[in-house]
Parts: C-alpha cells; structure tokens; sequence
C-alpha cells in the first residue's frame, strides 16, 4: 500500500509540475492545461487517501448499486484512454506522411506577438524555409488572418519573416482572412486554384496538429503530406492534450 500511495503522489506532483510549467513560463493556458492539472491533483489526492479509497471501493462492491457505479467508472476510464491512445498514434503516423516533389507548402498560423511570429509559429516557419530551400521550384502560402490582440495578421507576419530569412517573395502567397484551420486549408485551395499552382500540397504546421489538419484537407479533396515543426518540449504536453479534445471534436463533427 505505501509503495503505492508513493507513486500516485510522485506521479500527481510531477505531472502538476509538467502541466503548471507553460502556465508560468510561457503564461499559456487552454484545456489541456487544466485537464493535465486536474489529473496530477487527482493522483494526488488518491494517493494522499489510498486506504480509504480502497476501502469504500470494497463497501461499494458488496452492493449492486456499487458494483454497477465502480464497473462504469472503470469502464469510463478505459475508454478515454483507448480513444487517446488511437488519436495518438493517429496522429504520429500523420506527422510522417511524406509531401510530394515541389508540393504547394501552406503554413498554418499561429500567434503573433508585436509583429513577430510566437515560438511554435517560428517553428513552422523554420519547418517551411528549410523544404523551400531544398525545393526551388515550390512555392508557399502563408495562412492566417489577423486576432483582436494582434497587430498584423498572422500571414503578414509569416510573409516578413520569411523574406527576411531569403526566400524570394514571389514564392510566397498570402491568405490573411482565415481564422480556423478550415478556413485556412479552404481559403489557400482557392489561391491555388486562381494561381494554377501544384494542387499537391505540403501541410506546415505542429507535429502534434497534422493529423486534425489532414482530416480537413481531405475533406477539401486535397492530396497533401506533411511537413512538420516540433513544439517546445515544455509546451508539448499542454498542446498534446488539447489536440486529443480537437480531435475528438473533428470526429464529432464539432470542431474545425
């Protein structure tokens, strides 16, 4: 019993430190932040009472109303992580999906701080640069409109960093109206339908958001591979479980 009422409280501690750290170093909060709080505050709180946990779950279980109650919450748990578990290695073979030769590169935008491109966006872009220095013959649309805390749009911001790094500015396309990532797939076919570029597309975006990004694509009828930038190790977990929400969403038909 102590050995594991050791663990829970080690485990709870160290996943409240993992999820608690972009809140203060990066001040980034979304459900994944809170849903990783709640489990490491949980874990604690079952390792802090173990034995008495343990020892209504054995009253439970002498009646049917309790059988039934602890059954469900078993069953529950396995389920959330059975879907987690299939949304994530859904999502680590999207992030693998080759692009084709000279594919239309769409970076997908991110947050935009005083003109200049967040770390996860500056990822993408770095993702970006590199393909269209390897492919001179591809081209990019960056895509992204412009949030009430942002002074220029996401894809104006896209398009300076770029060109300041040396990509010619006639490779690169804007699409500065979009505000989801449907929109931003939907609104770059367009570009690419007006300008006769490569309907192949290549998807810039986080490791952990290609999946979700390939989903719509396919939707839109676009061939597309991926191209994707790494997120900041301290932000992924964060990230990570806020993609399994969207994901989910997507598979429900109520998220973009």
């Amino acid at each position: 019993m102590k050995t594991a009422k050791g663990i829970l409280v080690s485990l709870g501690i160290i996943i409240l430190a993992v999820f608690v750290a972009p809140l203060f170093l990066h001040c980034t909060m979304n459900i994944g932040t809170l849903t990783g709080v709640s489990i490491g505050i949980a874990l604690l709180i079952i390792g802090i009472w173990l034995r008495g946990i343990v020892l209504w779950i054995q009253k439970c279980m002498n009646k049917r109303v309790g059988k039934v109650f602890v059954f469900l919450c078993g069953a529950i748990m396995l389920l959330i992580f059975a879907v987690a578990s299939v949304e994530t290695v859904f999502m680590v073979r999207a992030a693998t999906k080759n692009p084709e030769q000279d594919a239309t590169v769409i970076v997908l935008g991110c947050r935009v701080y005083d003109g200049k491109p967040s770390k996860t966006l500056e990822g993408r872009l770095d993702a970006a640069y590199d393909y269209l220095i390897d492919h001179e013959n591809a081209v990019c649309i960056v895509s992204g409109g412009k949030g009430s805390n942002e002074n220029i749009s996401e894809a104006a911001c896209m398009y300076n960093y770029l060109v300041e790094k040396g990509i010619d500015e006639n490779r690169i396309y804007m699409e500065d109206k979009s505000r989801t990532t449907r929109e931003n797939l939907e609104f770059s076919k367009k570009i690419i339908e007006e300008n006769g570029l490569n309907e192949n597309i290549a998807i810039v975006t986080s490791e952990f958001h290609e999946y979700r990004a390939g989903l719509i694509a396919k939707d839109l009828d676009m061939s597309y591979g991926a191209i994707s930038s790494k997120t900041n190790t301290i932000l992924l977990p964060t990230y990570y479980v806020r993609e399994l929400y969207g994901i989910l969403y997507q598979w429900l038909g109520i998220g973009e």
